[in-house]
């Protein structure tokens, strides 16, 4: 079946945003997801979900583990737990595992570009976690409405990110 073929292909987004931002913030935002509700429309709910087996939460542990679930709106509604595997906010460098309705990874690059502003690089893998996204994206048209919805979602936390005041809800 083409479409079935079609819609077990990964999708691999990229974005280079320029945000008029100390890269010291923007880490700080996007370093947060449990915050993104705040300030990204797109996104009107996270939860910090407790790692099942985890030790004693010490610190680096706690760096580690955390995992939040998030709920992303648009023509094709996403639910993902996001789990941090890499917080190095002095190299400008996060990184997260996501599972549920999508399975991959997520980079976040972001590198000061001039005083008060920097470069935000995105680079998203991802295969789709859930038998209803497969058969979305086996629909005629349906990895086109989850790449519109994907490039709506950024869009807005772009947006967000370059106001002048982000909004709050």
């Amino acid at each position: 079946m083409p479409h079935s073929r079609r819609a077990d292909r990964p999708f691999v987004f990229r974005h280079r945003w320029a945000v008029p931002r100390p890269a010291e913030e923007v880490m700080e935002l996007l370093g947060n997801p449990l915050r993104y509700p705040e300030w990204w429309p797109a996104i009107p709910r996270a939860v910090h979900l407790p790692r099942e087996g985890a030790g004693d939460g010490g610190a680096d542990e706690a760096a580690s583990d955390e995992q939040a679930g998030i709920r992303l709106v648009g023509l094709v509604p996403v639910r993902l737990v996001m789990e941090r595997v890499i917080d190095d906010r002095e190299r400008g460098v996060l990184v997260a595992a996501l599972h549920g309705d999508l399975e991959g990874t997520v980079q976040v690059d972001v590198r000061g570009s001039a005083p008060g502003h920097c470069l935000v690089t995105w680079t998203q893998e991802v295969a789709l976690g859930t038998r209803w996204m497969r058969a979305v994206a086996a629909a005629p048209g349906g990895r086109a409405a989850m790449g519109l919805s994907h490039a709506v979602a950024m869009r807005a936390g772009r947006r967000a990110l370059r106001a002048s005041a982000l909004p709050s809800r």
